[in-house]
């Protein structure tokens, strides 16, 4: 019987030491380890990472423990973490989980407008909504081509992005324009002058094909369509511009907000808007110099995001029926 009992405490013995090597890291209570959460890393990415900088000595462990306290279905802040080394693992979920980054990454979409890129700024802590908003009015100190000027509207490129928490706004858009130079075609100027367009106008159109087009192959067919009427001298007639006009944006628009009194409204006024909609990605940039070699000059979508193109007005009456 002592023989069974004794047995029976080396096993929990054995169990709770090799527990706790588990549950507690390898490294001692010192110092700090700075850990990057990046944009997509799921559970078991981070997992490895903190094995990897050891915080953590088993990434099975480190995962059952997440989905034993329910934190399995929390979100990751991505950021810059200085994690302190020796916490054991129910604490050192609550440490990232509850602590603020020293940094964040955020992603910014392509298409969307200064609005939106305010509103997803503030929600990540890294400059409140007003102060960015009202940045963009001011000129940004840089070695920027002429054309690119307050309120920097088409010109905040989308991508992903760390930041400093309580960012000073003119330090978050010049991080934007500097994006945009870098990414920005050396033949773009020509190529939109043989165009015809000035360099601003050049990004303008890119920003309707941003906002037109949901497929980068018909990113040039309708830069083509839009340089053709511009070219003939009729409306543009684009939905997306009437949605910038508009205080919010809606599904599907009604013959009464086509008749919104806005220089951006297409269907009103001939031309380009005045400015861009929203911030165009690489795709619709280099369609807006590289249009199609087509003559379509209608199209439109059945709601799958497939645009059908037509030549004439009938042709287009015709494929909608």
């Amino acid at each position: 019987m002592n023989k069974v009992l004794g047995l029976a405490l080396l096993t929990v013995f054995i169990g709770v030491f090799l527990s706790s090597f588990f549950i507690y890291p390898p490294l001692p209570y010192r110092g700090t380890e700075t850990v990057t959460i990046k944009p997509g890393m799921n559970a078991r990415d981070i997992s490895i990472l903190l094995k990897e900088k050891g915080l953590i000595s088993s990434v099975t462990t480190f995962l059952y423990i997440l989905k034993l306290k329910g934190d399995d279905g929390k979100r990751f802040i991505p950021g810059t973490f200085d994690i302190p080394r020796g916490l054991r693992l129910d604490k050192l979920l609550e440490f990232i989980f509850e602590a603020k980054p020293k940094t964040v990454w955020v992603t910014i979409p392509e298409g969307f407008n200064s609005r939106e890129i305010a509103e997803r700024l503030s929600s990540y802590g890294i400059v409140s909504k007003e102060e960015f908003l009202s940045a963009l009015n001011r000129t940004i100190k840089g070695n920027y081509p002429y054309f690119i000027q307050p309120p920097y509207e088409g010109f905040l490129f989308p991508d992903t992005y760390e930041f400093f928490l309580n960012s000073p706004p003119e330090l978050v858009i010049k991080r934007f324009l500097d994006r945009f130079i870098e990414i920005l075609p050396s033949d773009f100027e020509e190529k939109a002058k043989h165009l015809g367009l000035t360099p601003k106008e050049a990004v303008i159109l890119a920003s309707l094909i941003e906002k037109e087009a949901k497929i980068d192959s018909e990113r040039p067919i309708i830069a083509q369509v839009l340089l053709k009427r511009l070219k003939i001298g009729m409306k543009l007639q684009c939905d997306a511009t009437v949605q910038y006009a508009l205080d919010k944006p809606k599904p599907v628009l009604s013959y009464e907000d086509l008749k919104v009194d806005s220089p951006y409204n297409t269907y009103l006024h001939y031309g380009l808007p005045p400015g861009p909609i929203c911030n165009p990605g690489l795709s619709s940039i280099v369609s807006a110099v590289n249009p199609s070699n087509t003559d379509y000059l209608f199209y439109f979508t059945k709601g799958d995001g497939i645009h059908i193109f037509s030549r004439t007005y009938e042709e287009h009456l015709d494929r909608q029926k």
